[in-house]
């Protein structure tokens, strides 16, 4: 988001556009925040992983923490005035800005990038955080290499899944639609997450069809069909009924 050039003299108009700028970043922290809202209420209602208690999920914007915000906001608050008084001095061309005006101005010129403006990528402001429990242990994620601190066994796939079914969530509602998941790399998985990946996805009505370069029979034994793709184009398909067991025992 850019400000738009200012090449005229220091009059209204630089207020005017700050106010404008200020608006607008402020309309974003409130979309993000009802965002925000929207999601928690959607992974409430999604069926969790059991090895993961307590999900907590803020996304939150960071646009509020800009250093220049300060002066803008100054800007915006003055702008009314100084926009009545800008059409008083075109009319009468008596008065001058006052001093207070005037150092606000010379702040905000200082503010200007070359191009005449202020840009700020909203998409850098948006800060997503993760809470939970896991084996008994809080763990909170806030980073890349906290989410990496994790990763093993899978867990990084399940924690990005319970993302993903809130977001599904937030889009299918109340309608009873059944979604299809394509999963690669199923070899990070252990046979345990990948048991409570397929239980898990299911309740919340999404089947999964996976992918590996090998069967491994730990990995294997939890899907009712297995397909082998050869190499001529050949496809050899089997029903796995001690899945239909452990469907029963779950």
């Amino acid at each position: 988001m850019q400000t738009p050039e200012t090449h005229s003299n220091p009059d209204s108009r630089f207020f005017e556009n700050a106010s404008v700028f200020v608006s607008r970043l402020d309309t974003f922290d409130r979309l993000v925040q009802a965002f925000n809202s929207e999601l928690g209420r959607a992974l409430a209602s999604a069926k969790h992983f059991e090895r993961f208690k307590d999900l907590g999920v803020r996304v939150t914007s960071s646009v509020g923490q800009q250093a220049f915000l300060k002066v803008l906001r100054q800007m915006k608050d003055r702008s009314g005035g100084v926009s009545l008084m800008g059409r008083s001095y075109s009319r009468v061309g008596l008065d001058l800005p006052n001093d207070e005006d005037a150092a606000l101005v010379r702040e905000y010129r200082e503010i200007l990038q070359g191009d005449g403006g202020v840009l700020v990528n909203l998409s850098d402001q948006v800060r997503l955080e993760c809470s939970l429990y896991e084996n008994g242990k809080r763990r909170t994620i806030t980073n890349e290499e906290e989410f990496r601190a994790i990763s093993s066994n899978g867990n990084s796939a399940l924690i990005t899944a319970m993302f993903l079914m809130g977001f599904v969530q937030m889009i299918r509602g109340h309608s009873p639609v059944r979604l299809v998941w394509v999963t690669d790399e199923l070899g990070r998985f252990d046979s345990g997450n990948v048991g409570a990946f397929l239980k898990t996805l299911a309740l919340n009505d999404i089947d999964v069809i996976c992918a590996s370069p090998s069967v491994d029979p730990a990995l294997a034994r939890h899907f009712p069909r297995l397909s082998i793709f050869e190499s001529t184009g050949a496809i050899f398909t089997t029903e796995n009924h001690e899945q239909e067991v452990l469907d029963e025992i779950a």
